[in-house]
């Protein structure tokens, strides 16, 4: 019965309709209810015959001489128009035209109107008075009066009476409400029908249950007795298993003791037959020298140095260390004492190098540093004090290398910052900035000095950037090893292969020339391989395996025999280690003895 009132109620509320449209005509009766009939007449729509919203003239050539004006409201035009296939309302001709009638709408614009809702609602209270025969409780709900241009803002902003359209829609809203309610009951009707059924089926269900559950139970005491059984079995196979385990551990541990010892014996046989070793035992002079070296690393060690050099100058042999100590120390190879220390680092030395610029033009002994204090340094020996420093790096920078053509005038740095730079050391400022690695540059090294030249051969200067084909090889952490052209500064090659940070690269030796040594790049990293790299082919071309911990540094052994590379391969505890030659007098001659010095992870030689 609630539905079909609200059915009834939406029925009539839809006959009705607005009498204010903000593109239909305005209603006459509304508007005539603040104005004068003579003034409202001339704006009539000659269609509806309402005041005409958008008002247009008719334009059309038949009725150029017409004596009357033709005014429309444009929605009520266009709705005949279509309607009649575009035929004119009023002497039915095809191709109407119209125009907008400015003066017009500006008239109709500037109407004082009162509210329509509250001229609806009065309507409607004056039809109620007529017929109950009474007038009470009428109440004006919305005073506004304005112009017609301002109407549609009042009544979507201001008006406190509803529209016809909204009431409609409340309706609506309340009928699909009631809908839903009603389909509601039906559901919770139907689910009770079901939960009863349910309901009944559980009983049954619980009652079985019980019935077995009391079945389960003699079971459930025989299975305890059988567990308690089965644990103490248990407990006594797992008393026997312990006593074998230690039994086994005692044994394992004598065996690694006894692998320890073996593996301590071959590196002492592999030491003894080593060439360097011989050199030095079949000399008493270059026992000494061992022993100097023995001592000297000893001293730098307690530092935890982490990179060393070697340097002669007027007949004085000079090492240099860098150290996690933030420290460059030079020591005098002859006396075995520290003769300078340098302090201006503030993070750790990652490399040091004596650089040859100095040496051959100046005949100076300077020191080079790179530090993870994101510089690199140069300290003048005999004055004791620092030089220039290079600061373009944005992170640590952990390796530098001279160039091997133009008397090391330059210098290449690899960094954190994941780029290489290459410096001119005479000018003092940066050429290029290589880009490409993905991780931190650990190594760098630049191809050795081409046999047909020399070191002071003008034809190898590089100009802005250059070097007629010398190349700068990379290793980093993200596991590649890369060339680049230092002439055309663009990337060469990619060689890809290791499986952890590379440690360290090196190029081969020119005097490998005939079997292509200058074109061999030797890396070593910290998944414990050795490998090689063929520039021409682009490809590994041999792997060295064998190392239980990181390689840190790789070198190409300065013995050659019949053109055959040997790469050196020492113990785990290696952190870095350099070939040097040395000078001494035997009998009065002069002779030149190759020594190895080497740093270990702990203070160990």
């Amino acid at each position: 019965m609630l539905a079909f009132d609200v059915e009834s109620d939406e029925k009539k509320l839809e006959n009705e309709t607005e009498i204010f449209s903000s593109s239909g005509c305005y209603n006459k009766d509304w508007v005539l209810f603040t104005n004068k009939s003579e003034k409202l007449n001339p704006l009539v729509c000659y269609i509806c015959k309402q005041i005409a919203n958008n008002a247009v003239e008719l334009h059309c050539d038949e009725h150029e001489n017409a004596e009357q004006v033709y005014l429309f409201g444009e929605e009520c035009l266009q709705s005949y128009l279509k309607q009649s296939n575009g035929k004119c309302p009023i002497q039915q001709h095809e191709h109407c035209e119209f125009v907008k009638n400015k003066s017009s709408r500006q008239q109709i614009s500037d109407l004082l109107v009162i509210c329509p809702r509250q001229h609806d609602l009065t309507k409607k209270q004056l039809k109620e008075w007529t017929a109950s025969g009474e007038r009470e409780g009428y109440e004006s709900q919305c005073n506004y009066k304005g112009k017609m241009k301002e109407m549609k803002d009042h009544l979507d902003k201001s008006c406190q009476l509803i529209s016809i359209q909204h009431v409609i829609s409340l309706v609506k809203e309340l009928q699909s409400q009631l809908q839903t309610e009603k389909l509601k009951i039906e559901e919770l009707k139907e689910m009770h029908l079901k939960s009863n059924t349910e309901i009944q089926q559980l009983n049954k269900q619980m009652n079985a249950l019980q019935q077995g559950s009391l079945n389960k139970d003699s079971q459930i005491i025989e299975l305890t007795k059988s567990i308690q059984q089965l644990k103490f079995e248990m407990n006594q196979t797992i008393t026997q298993l312990k006593k074998q385990i230690e039994q086994c551990q005692s044994t394992f541990d004598t065996n690694t003791k006894l692998n320890d010892e073996i593996k301590q014996l071959k590196k002492e046989i592999q030491f003894k037959n080593d060439p360097i070793h011989q050199i030095n035992v079949n000399n008493n002079e270059g026992k000494k020298e061992n022993d100097f070296s023995h001592q000297l690393l000893q001293t730098k060690s307690k530092s935890n140095s982490t990179f060393i050099d070697y340097s002669t100058l007027d007949d004085v042999q000079l090492i240099c260390s860098g150290s996690n100590d933030n420290t460059v120390r030079v020591w005098d190879f002859d006396s075995s004492k520290q003769i300078q220390s340098f302090n201006g680092h503030s993070n750790y030395v990652t490399c040091v190098k004596f650089s040859p610029y100095h040496y051959h033009n100046y005949r100076q002994n300077i020191i080079c540093s790179s530090s993870n204090d994101k510089t690199i340094r140069f300290w003048d020996i005999k004055h004791n004090k620092r030089l220039q420093i290079f600061n373009q790096h944005t992170s640590g920078v952990c390796s530098i290398k001279f160039s091997s053509f133009n008397g090391g005038r330059y210098l290449c740095s690899g960094s954190s910052d994941k780029t290489i730079r290459l410096w001119d050391v005479e000018a003092f400022h940066p050429l290029h900035v290589f880009k490409g690695h993905e991780h931190v540059v650990w190594c760098v090294d630049i191809s050795s000095l081409q046999s047909n030249n020399n070191n002071n051969s003008k034809s190898n200067s590089i100009g802005v950037i250059g070097g007629n084909g010398y190349t700068i090889c990379s290793g980093s952490n993200d596991l590649t090893v890369r060339v680049w052209d230092i002439e055309t500064t663009k990337q060469l090659i990619v060689f890809k292969g290791h499986e952890n940070n590379i440690s360290s690269v090196k190029y081969g030796p020119n005097e490998l020339g005939n079997i292509g040594g200058a074109n061999i790049i030797l890396s070593g990293a910290q998944d414990r391989s050795i490998r090689l790299w063929d520039i021409r082919s682009v490809q590994q071309i041999q792997m060295f395996s064998g190392h239980t911990n990181a390689v840190m540094e790789v070198e190409c052994s300065p013995f050659v025999v019949n053109n055959k590379l040997d790469v050196m391969d020492f113990g785990e505890e290696i952190l870095c280690f350099k070939f040097i030659e040395l000078k001494k007098k035997i009998k009065g001659n002069e002779q030149k003895q190759m020594v190895l010095i080497y740093v270990m992870v702990q203070t160990k030689v």
